[in-house]
């Protein structure tokens, strides 16, 4: 059985508040993954997730941990974007 989640085309920046920006490249998703994932406006981890530290590095953080909740979605022509 794979329990593994799934992955799809994305990058990370730091927003001025300081927290993290996830862009999902909307041409890399089918319409059912925009919909399982963010067709309710909220996107969900259910689980924490530490950055690892090769994209810590790049976003100059040194720590960083996305908690486990729901995280509201904005949308433009090209991404779908998570604050988390």
């Amino acid at each position: 059985m794979n329990t593994s989640c799934p992955t799809y085309k994305a990058f990370f920046r730091v927003t001025p508040d300081r927290r993290v920006r996830i862009f999902f490249v909307k041409r890399e998703l089918t319409a059912k993954v925009i919909r399982c994932y963010f067709g309710s406006g909220q996107f969900f981890m259910s689980d924490s997730f530490e950055l690892p530290v090769e994209l810590l590095k790049s976003l100059g953080l040194d720590y960083y941990k996305i908690n486990s909740g729901a995280y509201p979605v904005l949308e433009d022509n090209e991404y779908i974007m998570v604050d988390v």
